[in-house]
């Protein structure tokens, strides 16, 4: 019988079951409450009706070794999950795995039907260009805190986001210690360096979207008045926080949460292919502040990560980038020491 276990993080959970379609899922910390409610109902129909069960160890960051290792030393896709969702470029880039599963097409990138047909021309072309897949979108927005006095304008665009102005004047969502290369790489195609170094020297302090929340409209004396949080987040605020949620004149970034799948597999993994692509699934990222593939259509209001700029020099790029923000972001002790991540 197929069973779903929630384990301490202290405990070494298995990252693959035999005789069962192995899945290997990183969800945003907002989402996994809900994708482990989801999962479980799912599983439990799947094993009532007979299916090949579907395994999907529950990963915390004690585990994160066991899984770079996976990632990295797999000879050949029997050692692999046979789907993968995350949204982990490095993951995907410095182990080799892209060059050795994906671009070979072992895996292939999935995206939904819909949301494949919906997506803009140049951004479909590019996903099957590099045979990559979108379950959804992970993005950002900044949060004003109303509460919190200001030298500073009100943000309206990222490129003023990035103005020295706003030197030291914004808190960001995540650990010193864990850089987005998504986020720097969109910086980076906004201003070029400058955009990487404005936006690493106006950084205040990096705190969990948990303290952030709790820190809006209340008496700290230390907040910031502009707060950067990934929507699946900012979804979260209390109604009665007195914020503003600007939209960016430029639109919003997408960054892309990755849906992979064996392609020596793809049959036996339809039923949960239709279980991530159903109706409960997409409701649960849409209530989540995830951006659905076939919201996409719009494409004036998001911007796409260039794939085919990205994808060739990604560890030229990563090191690059990875430098010049850590070279210009300095965080006070006491504040980056109170920093911490899902």
């Amino acid at each position: 019988m197929n069973t779903y276990r929630i384990t301490p993080s202290v405990e070494k959970t298995p990252l693959l079951m035999p005789d069962s379609i192995n899945m290997f899922v990183s969800m945003p910390c907002p989402l996994k409450i809900p994708f482990r409610q989801l999962f479980q109902s799912f599983t439990e129909e799947n094993s009532a009706n007979g299916k090949m069960p579907v395994y999907c160890p529950v990963l915390s960051h004690t585990h994160d070794d066991e899984v770079e290792q996976m990632f990295q030393n797999a000879a050949s896709e029997n050692d692999l999950p046979d789907i993968i969702i995350m949204m982990d470029l490095k993951r995907l880039f410095r182990t080799g795995f892209y060059d050795r599963f994906i671009k070979t097409g072992i895996y292939r990138g999935v995206t939904s039907p819909a949301g494949l047909a919906a997506m803009p021309e140049e951004m479909q072309k590019r996903m099957e260009r590099h045979n990559l897949g979108a379950l959804s979108f992970i993005t950002w927005s900044v949060v004003t805190d109303l509460t919190a006095g200001s030298a500073a304008p009100d943000i309206t665009s990222w490129k003023q986001l990035l103005h020295p102005a706003f030197e030291k004047s914004l808190t960001v969502h995540g650990h010193a210690d864990k850089i987005s290369f998504g986020m720097l790489y969109f910086f980076y195609s906004l201003m070029g360096e400058e955009g990487v170094v404005h936006y690493a020297g106006n950084i205040r302090e990096i705190r969990h979207f948990s303290q952030i929340i709790k820190r809006l409209g209340a008496a700290a004396s230390d907040k910031t008045r502009f707060n950067f949080l990934p929507d699946v987040a900012a979804v979260h605020i209390p109604s009665n926080k007195k914020i503003a949620v600007p939209e960016m004149e430029e639109g919003k970034d997408l960054g892309l949460f990755f849906c992979l799948v064996k392609e020596s597999g793809m049959n036996v993994c339809k039923p949960v292919l239709d279980f991530l692509h159903g109706e409960a699934f997409s409701s649960m990222l849409r209530r989540g502040g995830c951006v659905l593939p076939e919201e996409t259509s719009h494409s004036g209001k998001y911007i796409f990560m260039n794939l085919d700029a990205v994808i060739p020099n990604y560890m030229e790029l990563e090191k690059k980038l990875e430098g010049l923000y850590m070279q210009h972001l300095h965080l006070p002790e006491e504040l980056s020491e109170t920093s911490m991540c899902c």
